[in-house]
């Protein structure tokens, strides 16, 4: 679903991500293995073409949100909102932190935090899920720092270099959403 909305915070700018976007180090942090290890694009060898695809029919679809993730106008990830169900009020996400750099700085949790205020603030939803890999042991702790609880275990549900494992199903509600000023110190958001 294109939208308008760039969500500030001290550190980020978070934007509609547009194939004009698309750039040969995107692309390239799809197709390495130690940024895709927990994406299901992994399984193709991404490039511009299937890139550019991607993009516009997320950005065409009712059911999903693509952000682009810029730090001082360098793009260094992306996060979508998917499985957008309006009627339930409810939404799956996902985030990828592309630029090496950038990990372990806190940026995908300050983008959680970000995210979490924007879709029970501005969206007005009521449940917000996502799905980790149990292998994705930095995931599990980040969505448990922000307030997600685990509630589900999908047995041996996703391959994982050549093994099934368990995916847990990380959910936050709006009834248990607390805002924390010590999240992110600056948020806002910016329509058009």
């Amino acid at each position: 679903m294109l939208h308008r909305h760039t969500i500030i915070t001290e550190r980020l700018s978070l934007r509609p991500f547009m194939e004009t976007d698309i750039t040969d180090d995107y692309i390239s942090w799809l197709n390495d293995p130690d940024i895709n290890q927990f994406l299901e694009s992994r399984f193709t060898k991404q490039t511009e073409a299937s890139v550019k695809e991607w993009v516009n029919n997320t950005n065409l679809s009712n059911h999903r949100m693509l952000f682009g993730i810029f730090s001082e106008n360098i793009h260094i990830g992306n996060f979508t909102f998917y499985m957008i169900d309006k009627r339930h009020r409810s939404l799956k996400f996902g985030i990828t932190i592309g630029r090496k750099e950038y990990h372990k700085q806190g940026i995908a949790n300050e983008v959680l935090e970000a995210a979490v205020r924007y879709v029970f603030e501005k969206m007005r939803f009521n449940r917000f899920e996502a799905s980790i890999y149990d292998k994705n042991i930095g995931a599990q702790k980040m969505m448990e720092k922000v307030g997600f609880s685990k509630e589900a275990v999908l047995e041996e549900s996703v391959m994982y270099r050549k093994n099934y494992i368990n995916m847990y199903l990380y959910v936050l509600l709006k009834k248990n959403y607390n805002y924390n000023p010590s999240f992110i110190e600056h948020y806002s958001v910016i329509e058009g």
